[in-house]
């Protein structure tokens, strides 16, 4: 998905998927019921990585970050883009956290 930047006036606020926002979760990443060939494969392949469920505001509230499979889930959540984008907007301008989880 390509950054996306919301123009109106002087104000502009820029949202990016950044890939690389993943979280090592304690399961691994192959699985085998022998216990020797478990132990093997977790120093071989290690763990799950998922996505990074949170979502970063910079200081300046100008920049919103996620994984894209947040923004998917979120896009799908709510069925129309620019809804989704005003929406972020909205919650940008006004304030408060500068960074909030996403949850099924």
């Amino acid at each position: 998905m390509p950054d996306i930047t919301f123009e109106s006036n002087l104000n502009a606020l820029l949202v990016t998927t950044n890939p690389s926002l993943v979280v090592d979760t304690r399961k691994p990443a192959r699985r085998h019921k022998r216990k020797r060939i478990a132990k093997k494969w977790l120093k071989r392949y290690g763990y799950k990585k998922e996505p990074d469920p949170n979502i970063y505001i910079s200081a300046d509230r100008r920049i919103v970050t996620m994984h894209p499979k947040i923004y998917q889930k979120l896009r799908e959540e709510i069925g129309d883009e620019d809804k989704l984008l005003s929406g972020i907007k909205n919650v940008v301008r006004e304030g408060g956290k500068t960074e909030w989880t996403f949850s099924n």
